[in-house]
């Protein structure tokens, strides 16, 4: 069973060069850097809450962080 799918690829990628991440994202436009990582944090939680589940605590409050 599956609550949420979250696309890490989407939600990093840069729609101006596809097969890359955003620059502001990442050091190699192939892995997220620490911006990258919050980023997805961030969004995860914002897909996880639409969905009607909660993260757990220490994902969330890294989230929190990041925003």
């Amino acid at each position: 069973m599956v609550d949420a799918v979250i696309d890490a690829d989407r939600l990093l990628r840069d729609p101006r060069r596809p097969a890359a991440l955003r620059a502001a994202w990442t050091e190699d436009h192939l892995h997220p850097n620490d911006a990258g990582y919050a980023r997805l944090a961030a969004l995860t939680v914002q897909v996880l809450a639409r969905a009607g589940l909660e993260p757990c605590a220490a994902h969330a409050a890294h989230a929190a962080h990041a925003a």
